[in-house]
């Protein structure tokens, strides 16, 4: 067997082996679709947001971003948090219900009030960008604390962010420093490259 031949014969077997585990993949994302399905018709309000998921990212069902959101809706109004979440992600960027900023905050509130930590980033990502509530960068710093305390990571590298570069909060670099360290402890991989930056610079 010649040196290319040689060469081309594990290159096809290891692209037969990405082919098949793809396939697989296509075949669990689709059975975990049937099961949230199923879930949900026995009453499960967690699955209606996974599913509501699976529609809004073309996960085991065909994408449908207006199906998600009528899903999102449906979970948010029996109480689940994360679907209120997910449903004001919706209306920020216009996802399968028409653009509504005013109502994504306002959704993002209601979030933070029953303490979850990714609506509290979100509403704090809000005053930060002035989306659907007046600029605050104050505002915006104290709530990214506050999800940073309920647990979002993402909040953690943004805090850092905020004082780096004085966005509500007094100039403060090895403050800064020290959040993107948490956050890489806690597997952040932007705060990776924002921690490198402050050891490049000094």
């Amino acid at each position: 067997m010649s040196r290319a031949k040689a060469y081309c014969f594990p290159i096809f077997v290891v692209c037969l082996v990405l082919l098949c585990v793809a396939q697989c993949a296509d075949e669990d994302l689709e059975l975990a679709a049937q099961l949230y399905q199923q879930a949900m018709n026995k009453g499960s309000i967690d699955a209606i947001n996974s599913l509501a998921q699976c529609y809004e990212y073309g996960r085991g069902v065909a994408k449908n971003e207006k199906k998600a959101a009528e899903l999102y809706q449906q979970a948010a109004d029996k109480g689940n948090v994360e679907a209120m979440n997910n449903l004001a992600r919706c209306y920020e960027y216009g996802r399968g219900v028409a653009k509504n900023e005013i109502k994504a905050v306002e959704l993002y509130q209601e979030g933070m009030d029953k303490g979850n930590a990714d609506a509290i980033n979100n509403l704090a990502r809000c005053y930060g960008n002035g989306r659907g509530v007046a600029k605050d960068a104050t505002k915006a710093s104290w709530l990214y604390r506050q999800a940073m305390e309920e647990g979002s990571i993402d909040a953690i590298n943004t805090l850092a962010e905020c004082y780096e570069h004085a966005r509500g909060v007094a100039k403060n670099v090895t403050k800064a420093a020290n959040l993107y360290e948490q956050a890489v402890n806690e597997g952040h991989v932007g705060a990776t490259i924002n921690l490198a930056r402050c050891y490049a610079h000094g």
